[in-house]
């Protein structure tokens, strides 16, 4: 065997290590973004249940009071505050999480559902837009904020 031929043969070996490499790393990422997708739902799962004991722990302090109760103490302002720009918040990260690809459609629309189910009501719907856009605006992104105003638009398109 001449030194060509064990040259042929090394490159061989090396071009079939290299592809061997590329399809083990083809693996790792996919397993690791099912990781990441995984771990994403988890803790959108999980910021909902925390939402969901609060406002049970809380209910009177937050519910219909925030609403339509001129007279509300300091502290019923701020828990009721609190609670609404802690659900706005998780609605935003939902919508983030949906644009970089970490949730996935069906758990974003469960998020697309609440805010429209939530935006249906006038009375709701006034809070919020004061809570987004008033005197009391947070801020949100812009993306995040677009998506709120088409939702807006489609539930006025809906009542004419």
């Amino acid at each position: 065997m001449n030194w060509e031929a064990i040259g042929a043969i090394g490159e061989i070996v090396g071009a079939t290590g290299v592809i061997l490499t590329l399809m083990y790393l083809s693996v790792q990422i996919r397993q690791s973004t099912r990781a990441s997708k995984a771990s994403t739902a988890q803790q959108f799962s999980n910021n909902w249940i925390n939402l969901n004991l609060f406002y049970a722990h809380e209910a009177d302090q937050i519910g219909e009071i925030s609403l339509a109760d001129p007279d509300l103490t300091e502290l019923q302002k701020q828990k009721s505050s609190a609670f609404w720009r802690a659900l706005t918040h998780q609605w935003s990260n939902s919508y983030y999480q949906y644009r970089q690809g970490n949730l996935d459609d069906e758990l974003f629309a469960q998020t697309e559902r609440e805010v429209r189910g939530y935006l249906s009501d006038p009375r709701l719907r006034a809070h919020l837009e004061v809570l987004w856009w008033g005197e009391q605006a947070h801020g949100y992104n812009d993306a995040f904020d677009d998506f709120l105003r088409q939702i807006l638009a489609d539930l006025d398109r809906d009542d004419c």
